[in-house]
């Protein structure tokens, strides 16, 4: 049985993470709005509502960086009906119970505060919406 998205943010939060084998995860959406893919060292998760095997021959193989890439990202979104914005950087806090925040790379005033604050960075993600915009 595959984990959910949930099981699988939780063990990252808590400092583990999948093996660093070059490997993708592909999992279901946990809903109906959430869909997208998260790049970790060396592992990516993709979360979206579509055959598995169809997703993994999008990815071009042996390529660490495939699942985040424009050309990627575009397939699929072609292919579902989505649309991806920006690739943000994925992170949580210590202590308690995991907080989640999304920080543009390129905003460096902003991850700047975000590190200060305490932000572990754990990956990258790119949101797959909707929406138009």
């Amino acid at each position: 049985m595959r984990p959910s998205l949930a099981a699988v943010l939780n063990e990252v939060a808590a400092g583990r993470f999948p093996a660093a084998d070059g490997g993708v995860t592909i999992l279901p959406q946990p809903s109906p709005r959430d869909a997208g893919v998260i790049g970790l060292t060396a592992h990516a998760v993709i979360f979206i509502d579509a055959d598995p095997a169809w997703v993994a021959a999008l990815l071009p193989p042996g390529d660490l960086s495939g699942p985040l890439t424009p050309a990627f990202l575009q397939d699929l979104c072609r292919q579902t009906g989505r649309r991806a914005h920006s690739v943000d950087v994925l992170a949580t806090v210590p202590g308690g119970a995991p907080l989640w925040a999304q920080v543009a790379p390129a905003n460096a005033a902003s991850m700047r505060a975000f590190l200060a604050a305490g932000f572990v960075p754990v990956g990258a993600e790119a949101l797959l919406t909707t929406n138009p915009g």
